[in-house]
């Protein structure tokens, strides 16, 4: 068997893309998905809080935490290790009370600490991942 001899479907196929490139395309992607959520996030948070400021709407407070609870953890990761007890602790207690059910609340806090943490995990894997 001849080692160079090219079969007839790899010479009539277009040239394979750069992996760097490949990689780079997706780190972009990747970034501007990171970038949309954190910026929902603090857009979130700051039309809430002008709301809850302006008529102390109770609901207003309570999504203006979820979504600064989310902003600061999605920024937690191995590259930047900030404590992350205080804000799960913080929305899940009654003085803050998002929900009036405990189970409730504390699925609620369960589910944006989880959000939050993958995305800020996958954040890192992507960077990590490029380098």
């Amino acid at each position: 068997m001849e080692d160079s001899a090219i079969s007839p479907e790899l010479a009539s196929s277009p040239p394979a893309e750069e992996p760097t490139a490949r990689r780079l395309h997706q780190l972009r992607l990747w970034f501007a998905t990171y970038l949309l959520w954190i910026g929902v996030l603090f857009a979130v948070a700051l039309l809430a809080f002008h709301r809850y400021e302006a008529g102390g709407d109770i609901h207003a407070r309570a999504l203006w935490l979820l979504a600064l609870g989310a902003f600061y953890l999605s920024l937690c990761n191995s590259l930047m290790p900030l404590p992350t007890a205080w804000i799960v602790l913080l929305l899940a207690s009654d003085d803050v009370a998002l929900v009036s059910n405990p189970w409730a609340r504390v699925a609620l806090v369960s589910v944006l600490a989880t959000t939050a943490t993958v995305m800020a995990n996958l954040n890192e894997y992507h960077l990590l991942g490029y380098m």
